[in-house]
């Protein structure tokens, strides 16, 4: 269940329950940016695979999971994110999809490492069959 007003809540926590988060990356900061690895949470069949972006802020006027007010809220938060995903059928698909971004022209995050750091873990992973792969940026 979730907290009231999003207290106790994260992010991870609101996206997990309704995706699998196969790998993300936040900046360490108190406001800033997120990027995630994602799955499907299907009983069965083929679960596509995600990238999802999204920024947040310090406090409730400039982060929405703060400024929610009730559970209804996060759950409209959530689905909206989850309405953000940019979904592929098979990882290849989905670092093919990241590849051909152009450098992400024109998007807000083009310049910052984490998301690039992210998908090159995602990649080593995928490629070398890791079951893990962890990334710390400080």
């Amino acid at each position: 269940m979730l907290g009231e007003g999003g207290e106790g809540v994260t992010y991870e926590q609101l996206i997990g329950q309704a995706l699998d988060i196969v790998m993300h990356v936040r900046q360490d900061d108190y406001s800033g940016d997120s990027w995630m690895i994602v799955r499907e949470k299907l009983r069965s069949g083929e679960r596509r695979w995600g990238f999802l972006r999204f920024g947040w802020g310090s406090c409730s006027g400039c982060d929405a999971l703060e400024g929610c007010e009730n559970a209804y809220e996060q759950q409209a938060l959530r689905d909206e994110l989850v309405g953000q995903v940019v979904w592929r059928d098979t990882p290849e698909d989905l670092i093919a999809w990241y590849d051909t971004q152009r450098d992400h022209e024109g998007e807000y995050d083009r310049n910052r490492p984490e998301h690039l750091l992210l998908m090159l873990a995602f990649k080593l992973r995928h490629t070398m069959h890791l079951s893990e792969c962890t990334l710390t940026i400080k």
